[in-house]
C-alpha cells in the first residue's frame, strides 16, 4: 500500500502538468483572440439612456386657452400645457443575438424602455374678462398628473466591425425595428384615468405601434485596461465592452396597425385614432458582448 501511494504521488505532477499547460494555452489563445479583436461573441447587452426625449403627443391637437401662473391667458397644446417643455429621461435595455458574422455582423434582439412625465392637471373655469374671451378656459388644478410610457422593440442591427482585428476601435452601426408603446395617464393617487373621452386618442391608457430607424457609433474599451479586460473575459465571459452613441428617429402612430387593419377590413379605412408618440432623440450607453 505504501509503495502504491508513493507511485501515485510521483505520477500526480506528471498528470497535472499537461492539464495545467493545456489550460494555460487555452487562456493564452483567448487572450490573443481578445487582443486581436477576433474573439467569437454571439450575445450583446446594451443599457442606454436619453435625456432629450419628448414625444410628439401634441401632434394634430388644437391649441387651448390656458390661464398661466400670472393669471394671463395664453394658448398652447394640451400635453405641453400639462407637462411643460422639459425633455425627460428614457432608459432602455436591449439584448441581441448575432445571426451572422463576416463583413460586419448582423444581430436581432429585443429592447424594453421606460419614461415618465410629471405635471399638473387642468380644470375648466370662466375665462378672465381681460382676456377678451368668452366661455371656459383651462387652469392648473394643483393636482399632480403623470404620464408613463413603456416602449418595447423588436430590432435588427448591422455592425461594421470588420476592422476590429486591425485594432480599429470605432464600430459604426445601423438599426431598424418595430415598436410597441404602452402608455397611461395617472392621477395624483396613482390611479389610471378612465374618464369618458370623445375620441379614442384621449383614453387614459393605450397601446401604440410604429417603426424606428437609428444610426450610431460604438467605441471599444478593451485596450484601456488590459488587466480588467482579461479578468472580465475569464471570470464573466465578456469578450468586448464599449461605449455607444446613437440617433433614433421613431414613428409611433399606429403605422403597422393601420396596414393590418386596412387589410382585415378590406382596405380604405384606418385603425382608430390614437396618440402620436413619435420622437427623435440622441441616446448614449454602455454595451457588453459575450
Amino acid at each position: 500500500m505504501r509503495r502504491a501511494a508513493l507511485a501515485v504521488a510521483a505520477l500526480l505532477p506528471l498528470l497535472a502538468s499537461p492539464l495545467g499547460r493545456a489550460q494555460e494555452v487555452s487562456d493564452k489563445e483567448r487572450d490573443d483572440e481578445a487582443s486581436a479583436g477576433t474573439l467569437p461573441h454571439w450575445w450583446t447587452v446594451e443599457l442606454r439612456m436619453s435625456t432629450v426625449f419628448y414625444p410628439a403627443a401634441d401632434s394634430g391637437a388644437p391649441n387651448i386657452p390656458f390661464i398661466n401662473g400670472a393669471g394671463n391667458v395664453q394658448s398652447g397644446p394640451p400635453f405641453f400645457d400639462v407637462y411643460g417643455p422639459k425633455h425627460r429621461m428614457l432608459t432602455d435595455l436591449e439584448l441581441d443575438r448575432d445571426l451572422w458574422q463576416g463583413f460586419g455582423s448582423v444581430a436581432v434582439g429585443v429592447a424594453l424602455g421606460y419614461s415618465e412625465f410629471y405635471g399638473y392637471g387642468m380644470l375648466q373655469e370662466q375665462c378672465p374678462s381681460t382676456s377678451g374671451l368668452s366661455g371656459k378656459c383651462f387652469a392648473q388644478s394643483g393636482v399632480n398628473s403623470s404620464f408613463h410610457m413603456i416602449p418595447a422593440r423588436l430590432l435588427a442591427t448591422y455592425r461594421f466591425d470588420y476592422f476590429l482585428p486591425n485594432h480599429v476601435p470605432v464600430v459604426p452601426f445601423v438599426r431598424a425595428g418595430l415598436d410597441w408603446v404602452i402608455y397611461w395617464n395617472a392621477e395624483q393617487s396613482g390611479q389610471v384615468s378612465f374618464e369618458p373621452a370623445p375620441s379614442p386618442s384621449e383614453n387614459g391608457i393605450g397601446l401604440v405601434t410604429g417603426v424606428e430607424v437609428s444610426a450610431g457609433l460604438e467605441v471599444l474599451l478593451d485596450d484601456i485596461d488590459a488587466v480588467i479586460s482579461r479578468d472580465a473575459l475569464h471570470d464573466l465571459g465578456i469578450a468586448h465592452t464599449y461605449l455607444m452613441a446613437e440617433y433614433v428617429d421613431s414613428f409611433i402612430e399606429n403605422g403597422p396597425s393601420n396596414i393590418l387593419y386596412s387589410i382585415r377590413t378590406g382596405g380604405g379605412s384606418k385603425a382608430p385614432a390614437t396618440l402620436d408618440l413619435s420622437a427623435a432623440y440622441f441616446q448614449f450607453g454602455l454595451g457588453a458582448q459575450f
